[in-house]
C-alpha cells in the first residue's frame, strides 16, 4: 500500500486494523497526534504482519508524534530525506531550537524494531536516540548529517549524541557510511565500539573527509571486504597510501576503490 505524497494524517478510527498489510510506503506524510493517541503508533501497531517500511520525503521534525518506530513484524525500514535546508526564522509553524532552525518534536528519536533485518536511513540526527532495539539488524545503511552542511565537527558532539544507535548496530555484518557518517564515526571516536561482526564495510569520502579514513576503519577489526568511494582523485595517492597501513583481518580481505568527478 502506498499513501501520498504531501499530505497529514491527523488521526486513524478507533477501529482500524490492516491484517493482510505487509507493505507500506509513505512519501512526504506527515502523523500528528490526536487526543493524546499517536496516529503514526496506530497505524504500525494496527498492521501485525507489516514486514516493510518506506518512508520518503521524511521530516520527522514537522511530526506531531510519539517519536517511536515501533513494531516488532518489521523486517525492511527506509527512511530517506529529500530537502536538506533549515527552515527560515519566521517561519511561524516552527520553533528554532538550533542552528537547523528544526522543531521540538526532533529532540529524540526512538527504534523498537527487534525483528529489523535490514535499515537504510537517511535524515539529521536527533539531539539522541532514546531507546534503540536492531537485535536481528544484518545491513545498514546510514547518512546522517548535523546540519545542512553535512559537515560534522568536533563541537557537535556536545549537542548530539547519536551513540545510542550506533551502538545498536552491534550486530550488523554489512554497513555502509556515507561520507557525512563517516565524519560522524570519526567526531566521536573515542565513543565508537569495536564492530567485530561487521565483515563488508562501504565508505564515502569526500574531499574534506579522507583523513578520517584510518581512525574509522580501526573500528571494524574483521573486514573481508572494503569498498571506498571518493569523490575526488586528488588525494587518491593519500588514500591508497592509508590503505595498505591498515591490518587486515586476512589476506584475502578484498579492497575496492572507486573514484568519481
Amino acid at each position: 500500500m502506498k499513501l501520498g505524497p504531501g499530505f497529514v494524517i491527523e488521526a486513524l478510527p478507533a477501529d482500524v486494523f490492516l491484517p493482510a498489510l505487509k507493505s507500506l510506503v509513505l512519501d512526504s506524510v506527515r502523523f500528528f497526534a490526536f487526543d493524546g493517541r499517536c496516529s503514526f503508533n496506530t497505524l504500525l501497531s494496527q498492521s501485525p504482519v507489516l514486514e516493510e517500511l518506506v518512508m520518503d520525503g521524511i521530516e520527522f521534525e514537522r511530526w506531531k508524534w510519539c517519536s517511536t518506530v515501533s513494531s516488532t513484524t518489521l523486517k525492511r525500514l527506509t527512511i530517506r530525506r529529500r530537502e536538506w535546508f533549515s527552515y527560515d526564522e519566521t517561519d511561524e509553524e516552527n520553533i528554532r531550537v538550533d542552528s537547523r532552525c528544526l522543531t521540538h518534536e526532533f529532540d529524540n528519536v526512538s527504534f523498537h524494531t527487534p525483528a529489523l533485518t535490514y535499515l537504510e536511513y537517511s535524515d539529521y540526527v536527533p539531539k539522541e536516540y532514546l531507546t534503540v532495539n536492531l537485535d536481528s539488524l544484518v545491513e545498514a545503511n546510514l547518512n546522517l548529517w548535523v546540519d545542512e552542511e553535512g559537515v560534522w565537527r568536533p563541537y557537535h558532539a556536545t549537542t548530539f549524541n547519536p551513540m545510542t544507535l550506533i551502538n545498536g548496530l552491534k550486530h550488523v555484518a554489512i554497513l555502509s557510511l556515507t561520507s557525512e557518517a563517516v565524519e560522524m564515526f570519526d567526531v566521536l571516536n573515542e565513543s565508537i565500539p569495536m564492530f567485530v561482526m561487521v565483515s563488508q564495510l562501504s565508505l564515502g569520502l569526500s574531499e574534506g573527509c579522507w583523513f578520517s579514513l584510518t581512525n574509522v576503519i580501526k573500528k571494524f577489526p574483521n573486514l573481508k571486504t572494503l569498498i571506498i568511494e571518493a569523490t575526488s582523485s586528488e588525494a587518491k595517492l593519500q588514500i591508497m597510501a592509508e590503505l595498505l597501513m591498515i591490518p587486515r583481518a586476512s589476506s584475502k580481505c578484498k579492497i575496492q576503490v572507486k573514484f568519481f568527478q
